[in-house]
């Protein structure tokens, strides 16, 4: 999984949104797999989230159907699940749908 989430991060930190957004995706299956079903649905909803801000609607509506079929929690309702996912300490997630930066809070750091 550390390899996973290196992907993530430095997809992140180099603003490659279109490869955060296939990271995400790919470490949301890995989740999945091994039944981690916390991990794995925060990643699938970055990896929307980051088809959407790329423009790849379709990619993002396909990832959204993984998640309806696999996960109880309406994948629109960003509030439920920012108050009840583990979120990778380098990930700061909006709370308020802004980007300032006092719109950031980090919801788990290692």
């Amino acid at each position: 999984s550390k390899y996973y989430e290196a992907a993530v991060k430095a997809s992140k930190e180099h603003k490659f949104i279109h490869e955060e957004a296939v990271a995400s995706e790919l470490a949301a299956h890995f989740f999945l797999e091994r039944e981690l079903r916390q991990q794995s649905q925060f990643y699938f909803m970055h990896s929307i989230n980051c088809y959407e801000k790329w423009g790849a609607f379709v990619l993002a509506s396909r990832v959204r159907d993984i998640v309806e079929s696999n996960f109880e929690i309406p994948p629109n309702d960003e509030d439920e699940l920012a108050s009840d996912f583990i979120v990778p300490h380098f990930i700061d997630v909006s709370l308020d749908g802004s980007d300032g930066p006092n719109s950031k809070k980090r919801l788990w750091d290692n």
